[in-house]
């Protein structure tokens, strides 16, 4: 945010995330500062508007991590477990997920913390179902 908009205003929740260290798991602290999630039906627009961004923002980024996602079967999660059943529906979504009042001048965005899990699949697939 500093390096693109020096002189502006920051969110008020905007801030590095911190690692959560469990009893068995750490979910760890990596850099990285701008996130763009393109999507489109054809793959060629999502390489073009990548392409698109990283020539305005050469300056200022460097690209750390490219990821191609896709739906696995009935937005299942790929070790096979129905994914979000927690997440909120119909109007608890904005109270939910957007900013509001609590920070005018960024009222209606939203916040977004990514996690990327390495799965071990051979010795998944060999537990007893």
């Amino acid at each position: 945010w500093d390096r693109l908009f020096p002189n502006e205003r920051k969110p008020k929740e905007l801030s590095p995330f911190q690692a959560i260290k469990g009893p068995k798991y750490t979910a760890v602290s990596t850099p990285g500062d701008v996130f763009f999630h393109i999507r489109a039906d054809k793959p060629a627009l999502c390489y073009e508007m990548a392409d698109l961004i990283n020539l305005q923002l050469k300056d200022a980024t460097h690209s750390i991590d490219a990821v191609q996602g896709f739906r696995y079967f009935d937005g299942r999660a790929i070790i096979g477990f129905v994914d979000g059943t927690a997440n909120p529906t119909g109007h608890d979504i904005g109270a939910s997920t957007l900013v509001g009042s609590e920070d005018q001048a960024f009222a209606g965005g939203s916040y977004l913390v990514v996690q990327k899990y390495l799965h071990q699949m051979q010795p998944w697939a060999r537990l007893a179902k």
